[in-house]
């Protein structure tokens, strides 16, 4: 490693702000060798270094002679942690957001085989957090903005709410899956009516939950689908839609 001043090479004046624009110190910095966005299926990159800020927010490296772009990483406590790539030169700060701790339950038969998932807009990551017993824990949801989770019940097809927490601390929120309703359909052509066999019947997820159903030789397909949208469906728990 070249014994050179961070600030010199990579971000002159750069500092870790929260909302209120006072410095973060103390906070935990990873510098990574290249951008973090990198295309799918690349390794990912080895940490070049680690610090921590200083009272002024900001921190200082040696690091090697510098590629077009760095990918840092902060974590601080009490704020979300945060990612972004870096061109050397630039001195925009870092500026975090506080996070809440959400933790709860949820709410539907077979719940302990359910799983919850966090999508971090902050890290562009998803993670996990239930706890396989029916509760769920998720450190780092940023205050005031809406944050994204994705449901994926047992035997059901996954669904996706949107939490925004307001105040600072603790957030207790029960999630209720509610009940399961059972659709039925058939997939047909739309200039003759002739039934397609084989059509693939899948919703949008972030955790790759995949097809839930194949049409049979007559065109027709069955699927399980839960979550509060579905719950307001005028229908008795356990009734069946045609469609």
């Amino acid at each position: 490693l070249n014994a050179m001043d961070f600030d010199d090479l990579l971000f002159h004046a750069v500092t870790l702000l929260d909302p209120d624009g006072r410095p973060v110190a103390g906070a935990r910095i990873s510098v990574l060798p290249g951008p973090l966005h990198a295309a799918p299926g690349s390794a990912a990159p080895a940490v070049l270094a680690t610090r921590a800020s200083d009272a002024t927010g900001r921190f200082r490296c040696a690091v090697p002679p510098a590629p077009e772009r760095f990918g840092v990483r902060v974590a601080a406590a009490g704020f979300v942690t945060k990612s972004r790539d870096q061109s050397p030169g630039v001195a925009v700060p870092f500026e975090l957001v506080p996070a809440v701790r959400v933790r709860g339950r949820l709410l539907a038969a077979r719940a302990t085989e359910a799983r919850l998932y966090l999508c971090a807009r902050a890290t562009d990551t998803i993670v996990r957090v239930d706890d396989g017993q029916g509760s769920y824990l998720a450190e780092e949801v940023p205050l005031g903005l809406a944050t994204r989770f994705e449901v994926v019940p047992v035997d059901a097809a996954p669904f996706e709410f949107e939490l925004e927490p307001e105040e600072r601390g603790e957030l207790v929120h029960d999630i209720e899956l509610g009940p399961m309703r059972r659709f039925k359909g058939r997939v047909q052509d739309a200039l003759d009516g002739a039934p397609i066999a084989g059509a693939e019947l899948s919703v949008p997820s972030r955790v790759g939950a995949g097809q839930l159903a194949t049409s049979d030789e007559r065109g027709e397909f069955a699927l399980t689908l839960a979550g509060p949208e579905v719950a307001a469906l005028d229908a008795p728990e356990g009734g069946e839609y045609f469609g």
